[in-house]
């Protein structure tokens, strides 16, 4: 089935702030066993991202209210795709276990979720052929003490994918996948 255009109507409050899981879930393609397409109108994936056998994800636990969320079309005509961004800060730089995950995933191709409290959605972010790559901006001074993530496609392509599939097992979860 391909795409057939719809009638769209206005969502009662729908630009309205969704309050955002303040843990952001980070994979990286090297641990990808198999990855799931979205289905024929591009944008939902039902079928679950298989990790390899003792591979996981990890969560990022951040700052929810700075959680941003972007899509960019851009391009020549007939040569548009859209540049898929999450940003979000971290407060704090003494943490070690933090400066290590961005000492050791710079230039690693990721993949990273974002789930949404209300409504039960997951976006994701990243995908095969199309990873994101994080830039880590660090500021300590006398305003604050914080870095803050950006990751974003390498190249431009198709719109952030709404994730119903299970999570991949994450690092140090309990079973209902909270940390």
């Amino acid at each position: 089935m391909t795409y057939t255009p719809v009638s769209i109507p206005k969502t009662n409050n729908g630009g309205r702030t969704k309050p955002k899981d303040a843990e952001i879930i980070i994979g990286r393609f090297k641990d990808v066993k198999s990855w799931p397409e979205p289905d024929a109108k591009g944008v939902v994936i039902t079928e679950d991202i298989e990790l390899n056998t003792g591979a996981n994800v990890i969560t990022i636990e951040c700052t929810a209210s700075t959680i941003a969320v972007s899509q960019t079309t851009e391009g020549d005509p007939d040569n548009k795709g859209v540049k898929q961004k999450l940003e979000f800060e971290r407060p704090g730089t003494g943490d070690v276990d933090f400066e290590e995950f961005c000492e050791n995933n710079v230039n690693e191709d990721l993949f990273a979720i974002v789930r949404y409290i209300s409504g039960n959605v997951n976006k994701l972010f990243g995908y095969k052929g199309n990873p994101l790559q994080m830039v880590s901006e660090t500021t300590d001074n006398n305003e604050g003490d914080k870095t803050k993530i950006t990751l974003e496609s390498v190249l431009r392509g198709r719109r952030i994918a709404i994730y119903q599939g299970q999570l991949p097992a994450i690092q140090g979860a309990d079973d209902d996948g909270t940390v």
